[in-house]
């Protein structure tokens, strides 16, 4: 996720939006991510945010999305 949020920051224009749908299991995904429900990964709505700060972005908003069982932002 950290590759594709630098890609975000070299490609989006000054004052440019994006929208990004991700797995927030965090803390409750397995190691091997392939036995996290359909693969989710660990990411996190303060690792996300992380990231985008690490790499100039600025998070405007973040929400869970009810993503059949699985947790999302």
């Amino acid at each position: 996720m950290r590759d594709y949020i630098k890609e975000f920051s070299r490609v989006l224009k000054a004052g440019g939006r994006g929208f990004i749908h991700y797995s927030s299991l965090g803390q409750s995904a397995k190691s091997d991510i392939r036995k996290n429900p359909h693969w989710r990964s660990n990411m996190d709505k303060d690792l996300f945010g992380q990231y985008c700060e690490e790499y100039g972005l600025q998070v405007i908003k973040q929400f869970n999305l009810a993503w059949r069982e699985i947790p999302d932002c």
